[in-house]
């Protein structure tokens, strides 16, 4: 039996070196509880950047001012019958706007990245989207 296939899009949102995560609503099914990096999948035919916009708007009613793509990775969703292409983006908002909550999170943090990877119980696979995000934000220093 074939499974379904998604293309998804991750926020990395900066603001004074931290990012924004959520935790994911209690109701969920998949990973209830879990912090996260703001996420979505997007409708068939539609362009990642244009979905990315669409989904925060959505998800945390804020306007993406830029969006830079990093990193993409697959997931399989158990019990396997789901694979996830997720695309990555390095975001900007505008400073007088604050992210709200949603069905999606019971609550919103900004946290510099090394919190996240160290203190929040998070997916392994957005552990590895924020190393590589520290890497790319480690060679705009050193250049």
């Amino acid at each position: 039996m074939p499974g379904k296939f998604f293309v998804a899009v991750s926020a990395t949102m900066e603001r004074n070196g931290r990012i924004l995560i959520g935790k994911r609503s209690s109701k969920k099914k998949f990973g209830p509880g879990i912090w996260e990096i703001p996420s979505g999948r997007i409708e068939q035919g539609e362009n990642p950047r244009k979905g990315l916009i669409r989904e925060m708007k959505e998800e945390l009613g804020v306007d993406i001012i830029h969006a830079q793509e990093y990193f993409s990775y697959l997931i399989q969703q158990p019990p396997l019958t789901e694979e996830i292409i997720v695309i990555c983006f390095i975001c900007k908002i505008p400073d007088n706007q604050v992210p709200r909550k949603s069905s999606e999170h019971d609550e919103l943090k900004w946290v510099t990245p090394d919190e996240f990877i160290t203190k929040y119980a998070s997916f392994p696979s957005q552990q590895e989207e924020i190393r590589h995000y520290l890497m790319i934000k480690q060679r705009l220093q050193d250049a």
